[in-house]
């Protein structure tokens, strides 16, 4: 008498080989298989709910930050405190752009943090947080948006990311 057992574990004639020197597959070696590529399949649902709840938060924020967007230019303001999204240059394509600021947050190239008009009073406080790697490009865009440097005030963190204080040209006439 055949058991339903052993009806599993003799070979399938369709299935390949596990190795050639033993020949096929059997039934439960190929429903096991199975279950296990389904099982890396499927998502874990601790994933699924963290990829929607980032979802979530980046709808809120992009909401937000159109609103904001939309407020800009319609109040000038005395101190600005700007941390401009640096668009940095990677040592390798292929291993440098999982660790990129574009992974976290939109980046801007230079041309574009030109292009943008910061909402500031003729007499502004302008603090610009720069890293390094950026402080050519933020001398370059503190005096095209109309600051100057004032060298006498820095961040306390000048090492990893120096905050520039800068303020433009007082007219007293």
């Amino acid at each position: 008498m055949v058991t339903p057992r052993a009806l599993l574990n003799r070979p399938s004639p369709h299935a390949a080989p596990a190795d050639p020197q033993e020949g096929a597959y059997t039934r439960a070696e190929i429903q096991k298989r199975y279950r296990q590529r389904k099982r890396r399949e499927q998502l874990d649902p601790k994933t699924v709910r963290k990829q929607q709840r980032r979802a979530e938060r980046e709808a809120a924020l992009a909401a937000a930050t159109i609103r904001a967007s939309q407020a800009l230019g319609v109040k000038l303001y005395g101190v600005l405190y700007v941390d401009p999204p640096w668009n940095f240059l990677v040592y390798s394509r292929e291993t440098g752009m999982d660790r990129h600021v574009a992974n976290h947050y939109p980046v801007m190239s230079l041309e574009d943090l030109f292009a943008l008009k910061p909402p500031a009073t003729k007499d502004c406080w302008l603090y610009l947080w720069v890293p390094v790697s950026q402080l050519a490009n933020a001398m370059r865009l503190i005096e095209y948006w109309g600051f100057e440097q004032n060298p006498g005030t820095a961040g306390a963190r000048m090492i990893s990311a120096p905050a520039l204080s800068c303020a433009k040209t007082l007219s007293f006439s």
